[in-house]
């Protein structure tokens, strides 16, 4: 499954022909914007020679260095869920700011 920086990066892909709107794809998440449940164990763990290890889970992976210390996190999902949450997003945004105008 390919991995993408941003959805930008994804949707770039997509009208190059490289991925389908419904092929999975691994997209790089803010840190900030903790998707891990205490209660999970990861399916996999992989280690590289120079200490960067990626847990793999369900629908999520996170990569980490020899201090233990979380370098990034990608989550699991496709092209067609991103562009759906985006089109949530904005119509969201739009509503407040209609919502901000009437006040």
């Amino acid at each position: 499954e390919p991995y993408f920086c941003s959805s930008y990066d994804a949707l770039g892909a997509y009208r190059r022909k490289r991925i389908r709107l419904d092929s999975p794809l691994w997209l790089r998440w803010k840190l900030d914007q903790r998707v891990i449940g205490s209660s999970e164990v990861p399916i996999e763990v992989q280690y590289e020679s120079l200490g960067t290890y990626h847990e793999i889970y369900t629908h999520y992976l996170i990569v980490g260095n020899r201090k233990k210390e979380i370098r990034c996190i990608y989550i699991r999902t496709t092209l067609g869920h991103i562009s759906f949450y985006r089109e949530i997003e904005e119509a969201i945004q739009g509503f407040s700011q209609a919502y901000s105008y009437t006040i």
